[in-house]
């Protein structure tokens, strides 16, 4: 709903001005926030993620959860963990310490499968939604 976006991109507005960062101060965040702050709700989430359990267990962003914890948001507002994580790594790495993997992956009602100029990507009218055709599943070429 959008009281999620407004209260969640609220209070990571107020961590930032605590903390003195800048919210859209890597490229991963200003794909994310437009240039007057709004946000709508885009953020890293798949069905897998290779992850460096050092980071999350470390100060800063334990720092983050728990102010963004002491909101209430989780509860009050249904934030999920994937909207946290993925504003902690854009505000706390920098954008050459995040890496994305291009895998073939299509999940309900969006496909990223091939490339964005062939894309593989299978849409079943009878289920509303998309996979991956059994030919994006294959290893590119070697060159």
């Amino acid at each position: 709903s959008a009281a999620v976006v407004v209260n969640f991109m609220h209070h990571f507005q107020l961590y930032c001005r605590l903390r003195g960062l800048d919210p859209r101060r890597t490229r991963m965040l200003q794909a994310l926030i437009e240039k007057n702050y709004k946000w709508y709700q885009q953020c890293l989430m798949l069905d897998m993620e290779v992850l460096q359990l050092d980071y999350f267990r470390g100060k800063e962003y334990q720092d983050f959860f728990n102010y963004m914890d002491s909101t209430g948001g989780f509860w009050i507002h249904r934030w999920g963990n994937n909207p946290v994580r993925t504003f902690a790594v854009g505000l706390l790495l920098e954008d050459e310490d995040v890496k994305s993997l291009h895998l073939p992956y299509a999940h309900q009602d969006f496909c990223s499968c091939g490339s964005p100029a062939a894309p593989k990507c299978h849409w079943s009218a009878e289920k509303q939604e998309y996979s991956c055709r059994d030919d994006a599943l294959e290893p590119p070429p070697r060159a």
